[in-house]
């Protein structure tokens, strides 16, 4: 994704928490480098950040995904999908974020999480 120009990714708010959740916003920029924060712009003009997930150290739930503005199909697949598993993604959202759990824990329903908002199966056929 990152030989993708930052005008071609779309975004797709999957925080189950979030009032934007299921959400499209054009991506502004991305700070891949440093703490993986995504600038979004959405329709109505209003700007949010939101982190893609995939900073090191402690495992943080992605908030909004990418998708190469292109691949419409895969992005409409995602949102009439997501709101259907919202609740899953939530109490893995919570599992994630419970540091008093161990970090392996954590990072499993971190990846968890990811698979259950974007990547079943069948969407990658």
């Amino acid at each position: 994704m990152f030989s993708t120009h930052v005008s071609d990714i779309v975004l797709v708010v999957i925080k189950p928490d979030h009032p934007r959740f299921g959400q499209l916003a054009a991506c502004l920029s991305h700070d891949w480098r440093e703490d993986g924060q995504l600038q979004a712009k959405f329709a109505d003009g209003t700007m949010e950040l939101f982190y893609d997930g995939e900073a090191g150290g402690a495992p943080r739930i992605t908030e909004a995904w990418r998708f190469k503005r292109e691949d419409q199909d895969l992005i409409l697949k995602v949102l009439f999908r997501l709101h259907s598993v919202q609740g899953q993604l939530q109490k893995l959202a919570t599992t994630v974020n419970d540091l008093t759990l161990p970090h392996d824990i954590r990072y499993m329903a971190k990846l968890e999480f990811d698979r259950v908002a974007v990547l079943p199966e069948w969407l990658q056929k």
